[in-house]
């Protein structure tokens, strides 16, 4: 893709529903191409404390997986379309894969993305992707080595999300010359669109990375923004004004 996107990051029910609709239609508003909503979960092994604990406040205040679900049924289809449900395995084992598979397209959402899933043991997830043709979005770490990237170019669509260091989510990422020579390598091997994720929140990051993404994922600075700002009754304007920064540098 010669343009460059926005996606950006919230935790479904955080800090509230009603909080929830406002910061994804700010983020739509402010031009994110795609918005992840994550259900919340007790033990989300990809993320750091920031989403960590955005996930316990909204388990706390009694967001299931159904009244995710029920929620982003009652989005409008335009918003509906840009949303990437993020989510850990438990959870949809625990629903039953095809059950949960089918109910997300049903929302005509854009896809799923569960960090901790890989597609040899998926236990038929892709393939129900497919079926309900839900994007299955699938990782590339800094530990996926170059023969592995060729075999999941084959079997990812939509869009891979590439992690841009090992760890967990928050920490800010240098991006020195050998992360972007690493880059440049996925970049030739992957035929389809790449979203870069992981401690980006500058424009500085932005600039030095956007030759080698298509999409630039801003996820734990939304939730610091989001975590400051969730007793202000303005909370849509400043997210509107954040994503609108951040897209403006792309």
């Amino acid at each position: 893709m010669d343009k460059k996107f926005l996606m950006t990051h919230l935790v479904c029910g955080y800090p509230n529903l009603k909080k929830t609709k406002d910061i994804i239609e700010a983020m739509n508003d402010g031009g994110a191409k795609y918005i992840e909503v994550q259900i919340p979960f007790s033990d989300p092994i990809a993320d750091g404390p920031l989403i960590e604990d955005a996930s316990k406040d909204a388990i706390n205040n009694q967001i299931t997986v159904k009244k995710c679900l029920d929620f982003i049924s009652s989005l409008d289809e335009k918003l509906r379309k840009k949303i990437i449900i993020v989510t850990y395995a438990n959870i949809i084992f625990k629903y039953g894969i095809e059950n949960f598979v089918s109910k997300l397209s049903k929302l005509k959402l854009y896809g799923i993305l569960i960090p901790d899933l890989l597609p040899e043991y998926d236990e038929g997830l892709s393939n129900f992707c497919n079926k309900y043709k839900i994007h299955n979005i699938l990782i590339i770490s800094k530990n996926t080595n170059l023969n592995r990237i060729k075999y999941l170019n084959k079997k990812g669509n939509g869009f891979f999300y590439v992690t841009a260091r090992n760890g967990i989510t928050g920490e800010k990422t240098i991006f020195n010359l050998e992360t972007l020579n690493w880059l440049k390598k996925i970049k030739d091997i992957i035929i389809k669109p790449i979203a870069l994720g992981f401690g980006i929140n500058s424009k500085d990051q932005i600039l030095k990375i956007k030759e080698f993404t298509d999409i630039v994922v801003v996820g734990s600075h939304f939730i610091k923004i989001i975590n400051e700002n969730k007793n202000c009754k303005k909370i849509y304007e400043v997210i509107r004004k954040e994503t609108e920064k951040l897209v403006n540098f792309l």
